[in-house]
């Protein structure tokens, strides 16, 4: 009898223990989870809305207090659907500028973000929302959470010892899978998230570039015929004074190509295809190209009759931006290696085919391979490589990768990457073979 009502108190307190975990576990993994992700929602909106807002300051560093209508403007627009905030602005001394007031029901969860003028904290934005939603939904998942812990506890209850047993198995087994769940959730609202900033920062991107970038190219125009100008009237200016010319010509060089891959990148023109041999290609993109004396260059061309059927302006533009990311990450030196060859379908060795990358296609392609043997490619970055926007040099935009796999795929190809750490970085742009499409 005492063994039987130890078993019992056991079964007992095993079930009201499990009863009570699932009672706790589901409301506080939705609660967490939620503010998590409403608290991310709401920092990526505090940073958007504060890059819009500090555009307006920039063009009214000294009068944008008293914009109150734009302000009021700004803040007020949502997305259809977006939920019910209070939006407010505030300058450094703590004084409200602008708000936009929604009445919402305590308690509210607020972010705040820094308006910056010329890189200087001119006041800060802050956003609140109501977590009276999310605590009513809470709520209701402890009743639901509540009716299977006394669900489950019943039945471990009452169920003989080996019953029991079989519960805690697949009581464990729900539980990794909940927490699977919970994880998979989670990765799916950070994805989530990066999207949304990603392309907030697109579209706001695509506004300046389709307003600006033909203004911006008139004046680097007249500067740059100024810098000619000077140099054809200087013949015999001191060093100092033609380095410097240099470096403005060097500078406004660059911002024109800066202009030109936000333009290129937002208004990618159709193709317009023609047949060309692979070795012109390769080569023409060589001879445009600027390769340092301390690198080395190896070319392997395997088969000169090949052609492809490519836009040759834009399949020159991607190979000339893949040698010259090849030399940039070569600053002390190395070898840049250029070989194209004929792959598809049968023509490749085993060994070489389970090699190459899984998501290269496999019909009658020619691959043609940018090799260097710079510092290589950190693999949390590899996954990010052709993001816009996304870059780890100290100068650039991020555009540059974006806009050749952007060329690639509308001329009917794909572009992969391997890369060590250490030993070089290995760019493979795959085109259709002329005939084969």
């Amino acid at each position: 009898m005492n063994k039987r009502s130890k078993i019992v108190r056991i079964t007992t307190a095993i079930a009201l223990v499990v009863a009570v975990a699932v009672t706790f576990i589901m409301p506080l993994g939705y609660f967490v989870t939620s503010y998590v992700h409403i608290a991310g929602s709401l920092k990526a909106e505090a940073e958007i809305n504060s890059r819009i807002v500090s555009t307006l300051i920039n063009a009214n560093p000294d009068l944008w207090r008293f914009e109150q209508l734009r302000l009021d403007e700004l803040l007020a627009h949502r997305p259809p659907g977006g939920e019910e905030e209070i939006r407010r602005i505030f300058d450094l001394d703590g004084q409200k500028v602008a708000e936009s007031f929604t009445p919402l029901r305590p308690p509210l969860i607020t972010t705040t973000h820094d308006l910056k003028a010329a890189g200087v904290t001119v006041g800060r934005i802050e956003i609140s929302r109501s977590l009276f939603p999310l605590l009513m939904t809470t709520g209701v998942t402890a009743l639901l959470g509540l009716c299977i812990g006394l669900t489950v506890y019943l039945i471990l209850r009452v169920l003989p010892l080996r019953a029991v047993f079989r519960a805690e198995d697949e009581l464990r087994d729900l539980n990794e899978l909940l927490e699977r769940k919970i994880e998979e959730r989670t990765r799916q609202l950070v994805k989530t998230q990066e999207e949304l900033i990603n392309s907030e920062k697109l579209a706001m991107l695509g506004l300046i570039a389709g307003g600006m970038g033909n203004e911006l190219r008139n004046p680097l125009g007249v500067m740059n015929n100024a810098i000619f100008f000077l140099q054809s009237v200087m013949p015999d200016a001191d060093e100092t004074t033609r380095e410097y010319l240099d470096i403005i010509k060097h500078e406004i060089d660059r911002s024109q190509r800066i202009i030109s891959d936000v333009l290129d990148f937002y208004h990618t023109q159709t193709p317009r295809k023609k047949s060309i041999p692979s070795h012109d290609l390769v080569e023409h993109s060589l001879r445009e190209s600027a390769i340092p004396e301390n690198i080395q260059l190896r070319t392997e061309i395997q088969d000169l009759s090949a052609a492809v059927m490519i836009d040759p302006k834009q399949m020159d533009q991607v190979l000339r931006s893949l040698i010259t990311n090849a030399v940039q990450a070569m600053p002390d030196g190395g070898e840049l290696r250029i070989a194209t060859r004929q792959a598809g379908t049968g023509l490749l060795p085993a060994r070489e085919q389970e090699g190459r990358p899984q998501d290269m296609p496999p019909a009658d392609f020619l691959e043609i391979s940018v090799a260097d043997t710079g510092k290589g490619i950190a693999p949390e970055n590899m996954k990010r490589l052709f993001q816009p926007l996304f870059t780890t040099k100290s100068r650039g935009i991020g555009l540059g990768l974006s806009i050749c796999k952007s060329f690639v795929e509308a001329n009917g190809g794909q572009i992969a990457v391997s890369s060590e750490p250490g030993k070089g970085t290995t760019f493979t742009v795959s085109l259709p073979i002329a005939g084969q499409e």
